[in-house]
């Protein structure tokens, strides 16, 4: 009785055994049978990324062949006369197609990449270069220390600015007296320059005395020996009168200055010579003053020397 018990146990065991591997077994078929499926799918996901980014890698490759061939559209117009480069007009010649780009690998999507870059870049270098030189200025402007300017890169056109503005405050005293008073005394814009590196040019205004024109000249300066100067200008004759008032001291001259003449329209040959030790003026003018005609045939004529041997050297104490 023990016996059969035993056997009939050990008989579901081994039966249980059996049903356990064939459980394992067809397990282990069906993972077989799914893994080739699986693995399938996951490539064809991995296919289908790859050419949705070939389509876009195309679609650029498209809109860069357009503006290529724009840009060489543009620069056979600009410049007939220049030879097109072998590099910018290789794609057009191959006649390459958006239906033909799709059939092809990534690897040659990229070397098509990688070419066009660059042809893109030579050809963009001109059409730059061509923009930048139109929006180049010819005129540059700065600042000397002292005055404003501006000047073109050659050197044929300089012109700087300057003015001042001298203010006074007058008072009488004695039996019989004016009434004090402030006085705007000089209120001067002025503009002087180089043309062409040998005409030199100066006209200033006073705007104190409601616009008069203080001076107004052309200087033609080929050499410095032989200099001829024509417009309104000071007469070469008063050492204190040729001072600038910007370098005065007061503003007024001295009472004696009142008898020298002052600007005058004429004409004036002058030169600086041994590297300006000697210099001579000589000059013709109407004498009548500032803005004024000649009233007689005979103008008013102007001889002035100036000799300075201390101006480069010597005594150090004498020195210019």
């Amino acid at each position: 009785m023990t016996f059969a018990f035993a056997r009939r146990a050990a008989t579901c065991l081994l039966a249980a055994f059996l049903l356990a591997g064939t459980a394992r077994a067809g397990e282990r078929a069906a993972e077989a049978q799914t893994f080739p499926y699986n693995e399938v799918r996951r490539k064809l996901e991995e296919h289908q990324v790859r050419i949705l980014e070939l389509e876009r890698m195309l679609k650029d490759q498209e809109r860069l062949l357009r503006a290529l061939q724009q840009q060489l559209a543009e620069q056979r117009t600009h410049s007939a006369t220049e030879p097109r480069s072998a590099s910018a007009s290789e794609p057009l010649e191959r006649g390459v197609t958006a239906q033909e780009e799709m059939n092809r690998t990534s690897g040659e999507v990229n070397a098509l990449a990688k070419s066009l870059v660059p042809v893109r870049s030579d050809v963009q270098k001109p059409a730059e270069t061509q923009h930048g030189q139109e929006k180049a200025s010819p005129l540059t402007a700065g600042w000397t220390g002292s005055h404003p300017y501006i000047r073109n890169a050659d050197g044929t056109f300089y012109m700087q600015f300057g003015g001042r503005m001298q203010f006074d405050w007058r008072s009488h005293t004695g039996e019989v007296t004016l009434p004090g008073t402030f006085l705007i005394r000089r209120a001067r814009l002025e503009a002087e320059g180089q043309l062409f590196k040998h005409y030199e040019y100066k006209v200033q205004a006073d705007f104190a005395e409601v616009g008069t024109l203080r001076d107004g000249f052309l200087n033609i300066n080929y050499i410095r020996p032989f200099q001829v100067k024509f417009g309104q200008f000071k007469a070469p004759f008063s050492q204190e009168q040729s001072q600038s008032s910007k370098y005065m001291d007061f503003v007024e001259r001295s009472s004696v200055n009142n008898l020298a003449p002052g600007r005058s329209q004429g004409l004036m040959i002058h030169g600086k010579v041994t590297d300006g030790v000697f210099q001579y003026y000589l000059g013709a003018f109407n004498g009548r003053g500032e803005l004024l005609r000649a009233t007689n045939a005979t103008p008013e004529t102007f001889l002035r020397l100036r000799f300075t041997p201390f101006k480069k050297g010597g005594v150090t104490i004498l020195k210019n």
